[in-house]
């Protein structure tokens, strides 16, 4: 009698699929983890993964594919943290917002770093648009309470502030992802960078507010740097 091959239903087949993505993307992040860096092969990645690198390619694709698939998990991770307000007002939301992320940066700084200096070195245009897109959407959501507020002025729309922010940031990151920046100093000088914006846009008794913050954060800047507070 001969031997009849299992039959595999569409949806199982599916399943095995997905549990073999998954354990790339897990590979990779490992590999990043381990080695510091994203130079790694795509037959060492297919070794660590457990697949054929035919296999690996035609699951998700290109080696860029799968390290945009990774910091896309870090959008998410962003998004998580932002999801709910984390201050009262908005001034304070728009500068707790922009704290969680350098958090999330700086809280897993030897695998985000060098996942992100590949987001920042290499030009890929096929999966970088979209994801400056996610991101510009991203501030655009976690600043909309100073547009309900009636805080822009008049002629700057909710997205032309969100591209400002996310330009600062990623000059931000990019001197951090150099290490150009401590964790520490990283997280001050977005504090310090978004007070700055945020002072353009409040009322006289908002503004003395935040200047107190300002200079607190100057102060502290002034450390790093070890110079007298001016």
């Amino acid at each position: 009698m001969s031997k009849q091959t299992p039959v595999v239903w569409p949806a199982a087949r599916e399943q095995q699929k997905e549990g073999r993505r998954e354990a790339i993307l897990t590979a990779a992040e490992a590999l990043v983890r381990e080695t510091g860096s994203t130079d790694f092969s795509v037959g060492m990645l297919a070794l660590r993964a457990d697949v054929s690198v035919a296999t690996l390619y035609n699951l998700i694709g290109s080696k860029g594919t799968i390290l945009y698939a990774l910091l896309n998990r870090t959008m998410d991770q962003l998004e998580a943290a932002t999801r709910v307000p984390l201050a009262e007002g908005p001034y304070g939301q728009a500068l707790a917002a922009a704290e969680a992320v350098a958090r999330v940066y700086t809280s897993d700084s030897d695998y985000l770093r060098p996942l992100w200096r590949f987001e920042l070195g290499v030009f890929e245009p096929e999966h970088r648009p979209l994801l400056m897109n996610r991101a510009l959407k991203f501030w655009a959501g976690r600043l909309k309470a100073l547009e309900d507020a009636k805080r822009l002025p008049k002629g700057i729309g909710l997205f032309d502030l969100a591209r400002e922010y996310q330009i600062f940031f990623a000059g931000v990151l990019d001197l951090w992802v150099q290490k150009e920046l401590s964790d520490e100093r990283f997280g001050v000088q977005v504090r310090y960078g978004i007070l700055l914006r945020l002072l353009a846009l409040g009322d006289p008794p908002e503004r003395e507010r935040l200047m107190k913050e300002l200079r607190k954060a100057h102060r502290e800047l002034r450390a790093f740097e070890g110079a007298p507070d001016a």
